[in-house]
């Protein structure tokens, strides 16, 4: 059971992360088909254990989850994201060319639509993006159309930097009347 989604969730992939010495932390996504073939090339006596990390990666890792714990940030997350959704729902909503504000803390996503329906539109997505770029501001851009303009901030992210994202999507918006 996750507790903040209230919901249970099934492992679909397998997530790894190893210390090298090259940089503080690396990680790998496998999904379970490539996880049992990664698996059965090892053999018997051919890794030792996970307990031997990187003394500097393992310092690191600890004071990024002190510092996260500090600064609640989980609980900022939540409230500059509902800030922001409610923000974005003002400014954006309204136009026909949004299909849908949704997100979870500062996850969050614009869905872009041809006006007057729910027929994804990439193209927008793409433009605000660009546009926004030009802005100095880096934006992602998913869903399953491609029609998804998504935001995923750092969690230390202050609210005047949000109110700018935030402007800069309304005026990506207005440039593609």
């Amino acid at each position: 059971m996750h507790p903040s989604l209230g919901v249970s969730l099934a492992p679909r992939c397998r997530y790894s992360g190893f210390s090298k010495g090259r940089d503080l932390i690396s990680n790998s996504v496998l999904s379970p088909q490539q996880w049992t073939h990664v698996a059965a090339a090892f053999k018997p006596g051919d890794h030792l254990s996970t307990f031997g990390g990187n003394p500097v990666s393992c310092a690191a890792a600890i004071a990024a989850i002190k510092f996260h714990q500090r600064e609640k940030l989980a609980a900022q997350a939540r409230e500059k994201g509902a800030a922001t959704m409610a923000q974005l729902q003002h400014r954006l909503g309204h136009d026909a060319r949004i299909g849908e504000i949704r997100g979870r803390g500062l996850m969050i996503g614009i869905e872009c639509v041809e006006p007057g329906s729910k027929t994804p539109n990439a193209n927008l997505a793409q433009a605000i993006i660009a546009s926004c770029r030009d802005q100095r501001i880096l934006l992602g851009r998913g869903g399953m159309y491609g029609n998804v303009v998504r935001i995923q901030p750092p969690l230390v992210i202050t609210e005047k930097q949000l109110t700018t994202v935030i402007d800069a999507i309304a005026k990506a918006l207005a440039q593609q009347d």
